[in-house]
């Protein structure tokens, strides 16, 4: 930990609406250089998220997202060799055969990534997770608000604790 420190005097400002200074490969490779085993795994755990959603783009033939662990090649090599991910995400792809069952349920997987956050992991990786959990669920009840959805209201007051993943 004692490295972050370095790592924040040697990084290049940000202005938005500029694009970066750094690429997120440049970025990843100098937190790399500059971290413990531990911190390493933190953050490739973090990315972990960008990979699964880069799992989505593939199956759309989209762009990937910057910043995951994997990029296309690696991904597909993960994806025929079930390696890399969890055992949970092969299980989805299996148990959905078509690509449209696989990208309308997606949410499911992201669902069991939330889950598993909350069960393997601890300490600040686990409150980012489950802050972008929180933050999905406010926007969902946003877009249903404004779609004027029936049930946005009675779903929230539901006892279910996945009453928007379902």
């Amino acid at each position: 930990m004692k490295n972050i420190y370095f790592l924040l005097t040697v990084l290049p400002e940000l202005e938005y609406p500029k694009k970066p200074m750094i690429s997120y490969d440049e970025l990843y490779e100098v937190i790399y250089e500059n971290s413990s085993e531990e911190e390493k795994r933190l953050v490739t755990q973090y990315r972990l998220m960008k990979d699964i959603k880069n799992i989505r783009k593939y199956l759309l033939q989209q762009p990937f997202l910057e910043g995951g662990n994997l990029n296309k090649t690696e991904l597909e090599e993960a994806l025929e060799d079930e390696t890399f991910f969890f055992f949970f995400v092969f299980s989805f792809l299996q148990n959905n055969s078509s690509k449209e069952e696989k990208i309308s349920h997606f949410p499911k997987l992201i669902r069991q990534i939330f889950f598993q956050a909350h069960t393997e992991y601890s300490g600040f990786l686990k409150k980012l997770f489950v802050f972008e959990e929180r933050l999905r669920l406010t926007l969902a009840f946003i877009r249903m608000q404004k779609e004027d959805v029936e049930g946005t209201i009675s779903a929230l007051e539901s006892d279910e604790d996945d009453a928007f993943f379902q």
